[in-house]
């Protein structure tokens, strides 16, 4: 019983070595970075000047060159120009 549960453990190791072997010389596997074009499945995302959440750049309220998340914050303005915190 001890033999055989080794030479299945040898076995498996052999096809194992052996697959990682072939996927490596495949490039068809090798994984690739998407880039995807600004408009078509992806969009740009920008952190809110205040509170840092990342929101789509469509989504986003802009004020003296900086992002935010709402109209809230923009009010309020980037994070530490206002004495209140």
């Amino acid at each position: 019983m001890g033999r055989l549960l080794f030479f299945m453990a040898l076995g498996f190791l052999v096809i194992w070595q052996i697959r990682r072997f072939l996927r490596k010389r495949d490039p068809e596997n090798t994984p690739t970075r998407v880039q995807h074009p600004k408009g078509a499945d992806g969009e740009r995302m920008v952190a809110c000047a205040r509170c840092g959440v990342n929101i789509p750049e469509s989504e986003s309220f802009t004020s003296r060159g900086m992002n935010f998340c709402s109209a809230q914050h923009v009010k309020l303005g980037a994070s530490g120009d206002d004495s209140s915190t």
